[in-house]
């Protein structure tokens, strides 16, 4: 099949107001007297990127670079500022996922309500409605309010709905960040579906082994220009290199980070508790990291991730999140303390972490890559590997 580009961007520049007035009577005399209410900020400026039929792209960059901009942009959510986009083709837009459904009504009610809003004719809804049930493995819960649903249930249903829309454009804005890893690897072997069946995917992850693998070519995303674009493994490498070695002042045992002032809360610095000196294990010492969190306001149903590398591949060894482990985490205002603590399982070598804080299903507030997180160092090693696995005997 001959490629050709199903979504183009030409010049396009995306600006937002800031309202600078926080209360009603602050805004009054500006909306008799003409005077300035509101402060301009780019997101994307004069940017131009082509992408052809079948193609599976990730978008990757930090928080604000405008990765969610340019899947709204595509998807009609919004309109550029400057410049256009012209898409050919049907979307199922997975960015605000389950945006549409409404808490008071059952599953079954919601199946029809959102997927009119995705664009299915009743009909269409009427023949893959047991579809869409037997995907979201929720069929003794589907005449249940969704407001009773856990976070979990609320994504399957949601993803379900979504999938079923046979597109020829595929959007996913970070929907696989949450949710038990069974259900994230039933979505992506519908994703790898989609792609062997030629549809357009455009994917956005702070996970860039998944981008790396996942994908067959990746856009980098920085102060509101596309850095670099072309071969995944090759964009990505560029992008965690950047990504490691800005906004990072390592003293000892602490790594702190730059202060974003935009955010509702964020990662101020990581610690180790039991190795104050170099970051260097053996293979007896238990791993503690205290994570350090300053909010701006009092945070409930927050959930943080966590997961290891090898900084041997960049493969991920191990990852999880507060949700998984049935951790329920508020965060209050100023500084707030997380611990993490790793048994230690690894063999020598150097090992990197990720770190992310998520809002309710799958909202990425702030996330930090940290290169060479701790060292392990044992000079009597035979084994071989990342990882020493409990085992046994018997012959």
């Amino acid at each position: 099949m001959t490629s050709k580009p199903i979504i183009e961007f030409s010049h396009v520049t995306k600006d937002f107001s800031l309202q600078s007035h926080k209360t009603f009577k602050e805004f009054l005399p500006a909306l008799f007297f003409g005077e300035k209410t509101v402060d301009k900020f780019t997101v994307l400026s004069d940017i131009s990127f082509q992408i052809n039929q079948g193609d599976c792209v990730g978008i990757v960059g930090p928080n604000g670079s405008g990765k969610s901009t340019i899947l709204k942009l595509i998807a009609g959510v919004m309109s550029p500022t400057k410049g256009t986009v012209k898409v050919h083709g049907r979307i199922s837009p997975l960015i605000e996922l389950g945006a549409g459904m409404h808490p008071e009504l059952t599953g079954r009610e919601n199946i029809y309500l959102n997927g009119a809003i995705l664009g299915l004719k009743r009909k269409q809804i009427d023949t893959n409605f047991q579809n869409i049930v037997d995907f979201s493995e929720l069929q003794e819960y589907l005449d249940q309010p969704i407001k009773h649903y856990s976070s979990g249930m609320y994504m399957r249903l949601a993803f379900s709905i979504a999938v079923h829309v046979n597109p020829e454009i595929l959007i996913v804005d970070e929907i696989l960040a949450v949710g038990d890893s069974g259900f994230q690897a039933k979505c992506f072997e519908k994703m790898n579906e989609f792609k062997k069946n030629g549809v357009t995917i455009l994917f956005v992850s702070h996970s860039l082994e998944t981008v790396s693998n996942f994908c067959n070519k990746a856009i980098y995303l920085k102060n509101t220009q596309i850095v670099k674009e072309g071969n995944s493994k090759i964009v990505v490498d560029s992008y965690y290199q950047d990504q490691i070695t800005s906004n990072l002042k390592r003293k000892n045992s602490t790594i702190s980070f730059s202060k974003n002032e935009l955010l509702p809360c964020y990662i101020t610095y990581i610690e180790h508790l039991n190795n104050k000196i170099n970051n260097i294990y053996s293979s007896e010492n238990k791993i503690e990291i205290k994570i350090i969190i300053t909010s701006k306001s009092r945070l409930p149903n927050i959930n943080i991730g966590f997961s290891i590398y090898s900084e041997i591949n960049n493969f991920t060894i191990f990852g999880t999140n507060s949700q998984i482990d049935k951790q329920n985490v508020v965060l209050e205002e100023g500084t707030n303390d997380i611990v993490f603590q790793i048994k230690n399982v690894f063999l020598t070598g150097k090992y990197g972490a990720t770190i992310v804080i998520f809002k309710e299903f799958n909202k990425i507030i702030d996330t930090k890559t940290i290169e060479n997180i701790f060292e392990v160092k044992n000079p009597q090693q035979k084994e071989i590997g990342v990882a020493r696995i409990e085992h046994s005997w018997k012959i």
